[in-house]
């Protein structure tokens, strides 16, 4: 029941790490509700622990931190607790260490909307990224409307005075006009101190930033190589690969070092090296496992220990589940939310993927309720009446077809213009070509899609 009019795909965002997440606090230990986006009540069926204990380290974690963990990589980039949550004096901030890295939690005092360096934002439109302050300068990207960032530079003004700033993403650094940012605070942040003040590797030539003249000769970013002049330093390689995979700026941090090699505390061996805010990388050429040749070091323990933080095994609480992969092994859905016009894939209580949508407009609404793929086609013809009523269409080829429901109705591949978000369709759920050709692979017939205002 698509309509004749198909836009290009714009306002898609991977969610996996800048949910606010709510929770309360008693004796210094989270409890509360599942950590889920903000004003999202999640159906039972996503519901997932909000507390697991760890038995190698004899450690609980609790969301947010768990929810935190769980879809930012868990033990391959924090490792396992090792301590619990420490509350601060004033009981504003909560702490906990990891094997490789700590979090913090600290509540959204709520109303903040200034720009601030340091913290996150969130782009309101499709805006470009240039290399400078301006219009003026060279454009190198453009960012998605939604899709989030840090803010690491500005601000400076325009030749009209207008300000802009310096942001970091997955794509390198560039330049957005301010107007084009809304502030989003993430509650949970990183924030492992890598080099101490007095560490040796302050006198390292790798620490020192880039001169002028070597990052001329690296040239402009590339698919194989970024560098980011708010720390002077480039990446590269299988460390950048695992950067970007592994929730980049806002979990790892920018570069602080170019590779090195380095003795290893933990082993003694030397390995080759690159320092970030929040980790520390290695290069593991003798693993079996390519997906394991880049490794964390085990900065939170060091950081645990510089601290003097209680890291004693504690009892596990009876209430409290043993953890295992598969308590969150939850099911596939869809949630369609009208009333955004957006769609967003999910893995139990984890968000997969989201996207700006066009349903159904006035006198041809998307039904609302609880659904199931009932039978995919790869392309389907979509007509409805006859030629001779106003409301007639005929539109071949339509892809990537979920029907959910008898009488035509489905989730289906659209492209065009740039409507997204707009009800403009016969009551089906339009989304973007590539995005519907993910989601074809992968919900299964039989796969829940809860749409709702």
């Amino acid at each position: 029941m698509g309509g004749s009019r198909w836009p290009a795909a714009i306002g898609r965002l991977l969610l996996a790490a800048v949910f606010s997440l709510a929770l309360g606090l008693a004796d210094g230990v989270f409890h509360g509700v599942a950590a889920a986006p903000p004003g999202r009540d999640l159906p039972d069926w996503a519901r997932m622990p909000t507390k697991v204990f760890f038995a190698e380290t004899g450690h609980t974690l609790a969301d947010p931190f768990l929810f935190y963990w769980r879809t930012n990589g868990d033990r391959r980039v924090f490792g396992l607790p090792i301590s619990e949550p420490i509350a601060s004096a004033d009981g504003k901030l909560i702490t906990q260490y990891f094997e490789r890295m700590a979090l913090q939690y600290r509540a959204n005092a709520g109303g903040a909307t200034q720009l601030v360096v340091g913290y996150g934002a969130v782009a309101n439109d499709v805006v470009n990224l240039r290399t400078g302050p301006g219009t003026g300068w060279g454009k190198i990207g453009q960012l998605s409307r939604d899709e989030a960032v840090r803010i690491v530079g500005g601000p400076l003004k325009d030749a009209q005075g207008a300000p802009w700033y310096q942001v970091v993403g997955s794509f390198g650094t560039g330049w957005s006009s301010g107007q084009f940012l809304d502030r989003q605070d993430d509650p949970v942040s990183v924030v492992t101190q890598t080099v101490a003040p007095n560490a040796p590797q302050r006198s390292e030539a790798a620490f020192k930033s880039l001169t002028p003249i070597v990052v001329g000769a690296l040239g402009p970013d590339s698919d194989a190589q970024t560098f980011f002049p708010s720390t002077g330093h480039s990446l590269s390689g299988a460390f950048k690969t695992f950067w970007e995979a592994n929730g980049g700026a806002t979990v790892l941090g920018l570069p602080l070092s170019e590779e090195f090699n380095e003795a290893s505390p933990a082993d003694g061996k030397t390995y080759r090296v690159q320092y970030f805010e929040h980790a520390k990388m290695e290069y593991h050429p003798e693993v079996a496992n390519q997906r394991d040749v880049i490794q964390l070091s085990l900065l939170g323990r060091q950081a645990a220990s510089a601290a003097s933080v209680p890291t004693a095994a504690v009892a596990r609480p009876a209430s409290i589940p043993m953890y295992s992969p598969d308590l969150f092994e939850g099911i596939k859905w869809i949630e369609v939310n009208l009333s955004e016009q957006r769609l967003t894939a999910w893995n139990g209580d984890a968000p997969l993927l989201t996207t700006l949508v066009r349903s159904g407009k006035a006198g041809w609404e998307t039904p609302t309720g609880t659904f199931r793929v009932l039978r995919k086609v790869l392309q389907d013809d979509m007509t409805l009446g006859d030629p001779s009523d106003d409301y007639y269409y005929y539109t071949p080829n339509v892809p990537w077809v979920m029907y959910f429901l008898d009488g035509g109705f489905a989730i289906h591949g659209a492209v065009l213009d740039s409507m997204w978000g707009t009800p403009t369709s016969h009551g089906c759920v339009n989304v973007p070509v590539d995005i519907a050709q993910y989601l074809y692979g992968w919900a299964p017939v039989g796969t829940l899609i809860w749409i709702h205002y």
